[in-house]
């Protein structure tokens, strides 16, 4: 038995990443309608959580969130192999700009944080949390639709 276990353990790898790439690309299928050919701020490699539960709050994505903004949509995606448990915590989102409430800077040890708070699908308030190099720059192309949606109010 213990002659097999390193094919076992390598059977349970192969199985489990599978699976999880399998799962993340059903996930993404979300995105498969996305126009992005009016892309007016792309960024690969931010982190961020939604204040969903306390247990989003805690998982999160880290440095693999790709954050689109085009001139109609906010995105928040990732790559095949976090889009799972990323949709499991209410991370993959595509966000009418007209639907954005608020946005604020929260700042906080190494690098500040943006709070973004908009209305889901339901009418429901939601808030994602994004953590990255470029948050001023997130935030002033934000801030302009969010002006916009408080005077149509």
């Amino acid at each position: 038995m213990e002659n097999y276990f390193i094919y076992i353990w390598l059977s349970i790898m192969v199985l489990s990443i599978t699976t999880l790439f399998i799962l993340g690309k059903s996930a993404l299928k979300m995105f498969d309608h996305l126009d992005l050919s009016h892309v007016v701020h792309s960024e690969k490699s931010a982190s961020g959580y939604t204040s969903k539960s306390s247990i989003s709050r805690r998982a999160g994505a880290s440095r693999v969130l790709h954050i689109i903004i085009t001139d109609r949509e906010l995105v928040f995606k990732t790559n095949a192999f976090f889009a799972y448990p990323a949709k499991r915590h209410d991370l993959l989102q595509i966000i009418p700009l007209n639907r954005l409430i608020d946005t604020e800077v929260i700042q906080g040890g190494l690098l500040s944080k943006l709070s973004v708070k908009f209305l889901g699908p339901g009418g429901e308030k939601k808030e994602v949390v994004l953590i990255s190099k470029r948050n001023s720059t997130v935030k002033e192309i934000l801030d302009k639709h969010v002006l916009k949606n408080l005077q149509a109010m």
